[in-house]
């Protein structure tokens, strides 16, 4: 899980970022955010993002 650090004027706040379901080496597309107040917080955020980045990939590779 790559939770980051990320420094702020007057502090620091944590972050993620991993990349999209279906990604290439060529076609890259990142999903990120930031603002937490803890590292825990930012890892159980990455984990709901991840589940719902990958669900919505599975229904588009499903097609209408």
């Amino acid at each position: 899980m790559p939770i980051e650090k990320i420094k702020r004027e007057g502090g620091f706040t944590w972050g993620y970022r991993f990349d999209a379901p279906g990604s290439t080496r060529t076609n890259r597309k990142q999903i990120r955010a930031a603002g937490f107040a803890t590292k825990k917080l930012a890892g159980q955020a990455e984990i709901a993002a991840r589940i719902e980045a990958q669900r919505k990939y599975e229904l588009w590779l499903e097609g209408p």
